[in-house]
């Protein structure tokens, strides 16, 4: 696929990542997240403090998500 990067940057585009599945599992995946499955979030953490984050992952301290905030969303939170 091909991204337009100004796109991207005026936020018609959204990046979500994962290391498995297919399109179909990460729709129904969405499905059970909005029907009430519960996701657990470790901790939300800066982007400029993912080498810490990391660290976490790899030492197996965290219980459930990290989550990378980048810093133009700190501004504008979701709701």
């Amino acid at each position: 696929m091909e991204l337009a990067l100004p796109r991207l940057f005026f936020k018609h585009h959204e990046i979500i990542g994962s290391t498995m599945g297919s399109h179909e599992e990460w729709a129904e995946v969405v499905d059970l997240v909005a029907a009430g499955l519960p996701v657990v979030v470790d901790g939300v953490v800066p982007l400029a403090d993912y080498p810490e984050a990391l660290l976490r992952l790899e030492a197996g301290e965290q219980l459930g998500k990290i989550v990378l905030q980048h810093p133009t969303a700190a501004a504008h939170p979701r709701t």
